[in-house]
């Protein structure tokens, strides 16, 4: 049976880079999205509380025109390599809209190549085949069966055996969907088994639980 390992994109794919050039750290991403559209959080705490069509104008103005760039979470271009290599494919499943990943993706890989000399195009990386919106399909992160039928609708039946997020209800949802391990990434730390009451997962930085993944699956 075919094998998928699922990520969030923002988090354990990019991280944001601000017009000052700093890297955003993972948790403070809504904070920089409420800094660049104040008035969209006049009566919001929730960034989801808003309608679809601000989020869509945000998840794609924030980055098309420039308001934030990415770069590629350390580890993460090697970690899909090893685990194409193990006959894994790695699948992201974005809140963000398919415009807006394309722009993210391309910017992943060309943050890469510069750091590292190297020359890899996008679909060596991950295709874009590869990455689905749940905005742009008009699902959403709390519904354990939305993760389903993306993956049932788009790869039939397979075997998925993690879930990486930047978002602990979310990650809950996505294991509760699969039945597999998930994977909370964090800026910071080892790779370290934690428990939230009764839902146990793997909490760290995404490049120090990529070199003990396959020592955990």
């Amino acid at each position: 049976m075919k094998k998928i390992a699922v990520f969030d994109a923002q988090g354990p794919v990019y991280l944001m880079v601000n017009k000052e050039g700093k890297v955003i750290p993972i948790g403070n991403t809504k904070q920089l999205k409420k800094e660049v559209y104040p008035n969209f959080y006049d009566d919001f705490d929730d960034y989801f509380a808003l309608d679809m069509e601000k989020q869509v104008l945000i998840e794609e103005d924030l980055v098309i025109n420039k308001n934030v760039s990415v770069v590629e979470n350390p580890g993460i271009v090697e970690f899909f390599a090893k685990l194409r290599k193990k006959g894994i494919t790695p699948v992201i499943i974005t809140f963000g809209t398919t415009k807006a990943t394309k722009e993210e993706l391309k910017q992943v890989v060309e943050s890469y190549n510069k750091k590292n000399n190297t020359n890899l195009q996008q679909e060596e990386v991950i295709s874009m085949k590869n990455a689905h919106s749940v905005l742009d399909l008009g699902m959403t992160k709390a519904n354990p069966e939305d993760w389903k039928k993306i993956i049932e609708e788009n790869y039939g039946e397979v075997e998925v055996v993690a879930v990486f997020e930047d978002t602990l209800k979310w990650l809950k949802n996505a294991t509760k969907a699969f039945g597999c391990k998930g994977f909370l990434v964090v800026d910071e730390g080892e790779c370290i088994i934690k428990k939230d009451y009764d839902f146990e997962y793997y909490e760290g930085n995404l490049k120090k639980m990529s070199e003990k993944f396959f020592e955990v699956i």
